[in-house]
C-alpha cells in the first residue's frame, strides 16, 4: 500500500493493527494463566509458589497477576532474567510484552516512513536496526528486520515458480546459447548462496547461553559479540541474527528451502505453534512432572525406548492442548475484529 501510494489504505491498515494488538496478544496470556489457576485449584498439579487456599483466592490472585503483567509501560530487559517481568502463572510468556513494544515499534517506524522513497525507508530501516542492537533492544531489530525483507523482497523478487533451475528441453543441445549457459550458473549461485544464508542462520540459532566456554567456533562466535551486550545476553545477540538471516534464505528460496514448509503437517504445526508455546509448560506441569515421568520410571525403566513413549506421549498431550488453544485464540482474533467493526467509524 505503502509502494502504491494508498494512503487511506495504510492509515486504515495501521489503525486496525494498532488498535487490535494489545487485545491481541494479551487476551490469549490471560486465557492462559486463568486455566493453569483452575488446574491448580483441580488439585491437577501443585505448585507451592503460586496456590492459594481457595478458589476464591486463586482467582483474586489471578486477577492481580494478571492486571500487573498486562502494564504496557513497564520495564523490561529483552532477554530472560529469574526475576524478570512475566506473570508467575506461566513464565514462557515473558516474551509477550516483548512482542507488543515490538509491534508498536514496528507501526510506528511503518507511519514514519511511509512517504520516503523506498530506498530512503530501507535506508532508515537499517539504521533503526543497528540503533537497537546498540541500545540492546534487540526484539525490535527483529520485527524491523521483517520489514526490512519484506521491502527488499518486493524490490527483488523472488524467484518465480516458472523460473527454473534446469532449461527447458528445447533449449538443451546445441541450442543452448552462452547467456543461457550464464543463467543456469547464475541461478545456481543464487540457489547456492541462499543455502549457504540459512545454513548460517540455523548456526547463529544454535549459540547456547554461554557461547565464551563453548567448543569451536562457537566460542569465536561469542568473541565478536558486541560490547555493549553483558555476557549472559550475547545469545540473544545471535539468534537475533540467525533469526534474520532464516527468514531472509526461506523468503528468497521458495522451490528449495519453503518446499517442506508447505506439507500439510508443517502448515498446521505453524497454525499450533502459538498454543505450544502458550500450552507446553501447563503441560510439562499438569502430566510430566505430576503423572508421566513417576510412571515411566515404575513402569518402563530408563532406556531410550521408554524415553521415546513418554516423549511421544508428551507430544500427543501438548499437541491436543495447543489446538484446542489456538481455537480459542480464533475466538478472540475474531472478537477484536467485530469490536474495531462496531467501534470505528468509517472515512469517506
Amino acid at each position: 500500500m505503502i509502494r502504491n501510494q494508498q494512503g487511506l489504505q495504510v492509515l486504515n491498515s495501521l489503525a486496525s493493527a494498532t488498535f487490535r494488538r494489545y487485545l491481541r496478544l494479551y487476551a490469549p496470556t490471560a486465557f492462559a494463566t486463568l486455566v493453569t489457576a483452575l488446574a491448580l485449584q483441580l488439585g491437577l498439579f501443585y505448585k507451592q509458589e503460586i496456590i492459594q487456599p481457595t478458589l476464591y483466592r486463586q482467582l483474586s490472585d489471578w486477577m492481580s497477576d494478571t492486571i500487573w503483567v498486562s502494564d504496557p509501560f513497564h520495564d523490561i530487559t529483552g532477554w530472560w532474567i529469574e526475576n524478570g517481568f512475566k506473570t508467575k502463572y506461566a513464565f514462557q510468556l515473558w516474551t509477550i510484552p516483548l512482542e507488543f513494544r515490538g509491534s508498536m515499534v514496528l507501526f510506528l517506524l511503518l507511519l514514519a516512513s511511509c512517504k520516503l522513497t523506498t530506498r530512503g525507508r530501507m535506508a532508515l530501516c537499517w539504521i533503526a536496526i543497528t540503533c537497537s542492537f546498540r541500545w540492546q533492544v534487540h526484539y525490535v531489530a527483529c520485527f524491523l528486520g521483517g520489514m526490512f525483507i519484506a521491502d527488499l523482497s518486493m524490490s527483488f523478487p523472488p524467484e518465480k515458480a516458472q523460473d527454473r533451475l534446469r532449461l527447458p528441453r528445447h533449449q538443451i543441445g546445441s541450442d543452448t546459447t552462452p547467456d543461457d549457459r550464464r543463467a543456469k550458473w547464475n541461478a545456481i549461485g543464487r540457489k547456492s548462496g541462499f543455502i549457504f544464508t540459512f545454513i548460517m542462520g540455523l548456526f547463529f540459532l544454535s549459540v547456547p547461553l554461554d557461547p565464551y566456554n563453548s567448543p569451536w567456533p562457537i566460542r569465536y562466535v561469542g568473541d565478536l559479540t558486541p560490547s555493549a551486550f553483558p555476557p549472559f545476553s550475547a545469545e540473544y545477540f545471535w539468534l537475533s541474527i540467525g533469526a534474520m538471516l532464516l527468514v531472509l534464505s526461506l523468503e528468497y528460496s521458495p522451490l528449495v528451502l519453503q518446499v517442506p514448509l508447505r506439507w500439510n503437517v508443517s502448515l498446521y504445526l505453524g497454525e499450533i505453534s502459538f498454543g505450544i508455546y502458550t500450552m507446553h509448560v501447563l503441560c510439562n506441569w499438569v502430566v510430566w512432572e505430576s503423572y508421566l515421568s513417576r510412571w515411566k520410571e515404575e513402569s518402563l525403566g530408563d532406556s531410550f525406548w521408554a524415553d521415546t513413549l513418554a516423549a511421544s506421549l508428551m507430544f500427543l498431550v501438548v499437541f491436543v492442548a495447543a489446538d484446542y488453544f489456538t481455537r480459542v485464540d480464533a475466538q478472540i482474533v475474531a472478537f477484536g475484529r467485530w469490536l474495531q467493526v462496531k467501534l470505528f467509524v468509517k472515512w469517506e
